[in-house]
């Protein structure tokens, strides 16, 4: 395997993991698979990763975005239960 080819999949690795456990990582990463560019030296614009490895890109943009969204409702849910509707304080 190309240094080229373990450069891209250790990207895409490391999306996955830091969009599951973060959110927030995981989108910019999954961002940067999207819409990473280079420009050759005769002018030509192309992109970074192969299209494999942007449909990836696209796919872990989701799943952060998802699970952002997911874990800021569920510590909504949380505050507003146990802080205002039982009227626990703040520690």
């Amino acid at each position: 395997m190309s240094n080229n080819r373990k450069f891209q999949r250790t990207w895409v690795i490391l999306g996955y993991i830091s969009s599951l456990f973060g959110g927030f990582i995981g989108m910019i990463i999954g961002s940067i698979l999207i819409s990473a560019q280079k420009t050759l030296s005769d002018g030509n614009v192309v992109y970074v990763f192969n299209e494999r490895n942007r449909k990836h890109g696209r796919i872990i943009l989701y799943l952060g975005s998802s699970i952002l969204i997911l874990s800021i409702l569920f510590f909504m849910n949380w505050f507003f239960l146990e802080k205002v509707l039982f009227g626990r304080p703040l520690k």
